[in-house]
């Protein structure tokens, strides 16, 4: 039952309230795993990201076999940017789960971080065959697919992406950011009226005219490097 409502508070957003149930169901069956998983991923939600490895790691010694507790580390490690060390850790949680589309979703975006955009598709689209409704999935692949210079089918996915119910602004600019770089502005600003106001639209409008200018290496290299598509310190999304 702690874990229950620890889970409740986490969904409504109560992250300090969820935390200490989470370790009161830890205290109450010291034998259990889980209550150490949802710690850490809940300690990562508040970019608490040593506290949050120091959970998994203790969920891995009452469990050593837990997909999810090696997934979780991986995630943290992606928060302090310790990207080698988070694919080890993804890589072996996908040995123990291969179905794991959250942890295929992890191995895209550090194929993404570090430049390498043809292993990043391939890791979405498998997780995509076993989770199509993923809002992170289809998020990242969109995003890399514009990194990519595949303009066409990075729109169709954002575009879809845009207008679900559960899609955020991060999302509906990435697909401005798409039609940017297509050099479709007005379909740009258009996506971005939802979110920004004018000024802050034509400022973007400029950016992506500047991205346009570049080679598509440094281009992509330019996009990752800015928080507002690759934010640092935020774990996986």
């Amino acid at each position: 039952s702690l874990m229950r409502v620890g889970d409740a508070s986490r969904a409504a957003g109560d992250l300090a309230g969820a935390i200490g149930l989470y370790r009161r169901a830890a205290v109450a069956k010291p034998t259990a795993a889980d209550p150490h998983i949802r710690l850490g991923e809940t300690l990562t939600d508040m970019r608490a990201y040593n506290e949050a490895i120091t959970s998994f790691q203790w969920a891995l010694q009452l469990d050593p076999k837990s997909a999810d507790a090696m997934r979780g580390w991986g995630h943290a490690l992606v928060g302090l940017d310790q990207l080698p060390l988070a694919r080890t850790q993804y890589e072996a949680a996908l040995k123990l789960n291969p179905n794991d589309y959250r942890t295929l979703n992890g191995l895209g975006v550090i194929g993404d971080m570090m430049g390498d955009h043809v292993s990043a598709q391939a890791y979405y689209r498998r997780g995509l065959a076993i989770e199509p409704n993923s809002l992170a999935l289809q998020n990242n692949f969109g995003l890399s697919l514009a990194l990519s210079g595949n303009f066409d089918e990075s729109i169709r996915i954002l575009k879809v992406l845009a207008v679900n119910p559960g899609a955020t602004p991060r999302n509906r600019l990435n697909l401005a950011l798409a039609y940017g770089l297509a050099g479709q502005s007005d379909e740009a600003a258009r996506a971005s009226r939802n979110d920004l106001d004018e000024v802050s639209i034509q400022r973007n409008l400029e950016y992506y005219a500047l991205l346009r200018s570049m080679p598509q290496q440094q281009r992509s290299s330019a996009i990752r490097s800015n928080p507002n598509y690759f934010p640092r310190g935020s774990g996986v999304q």
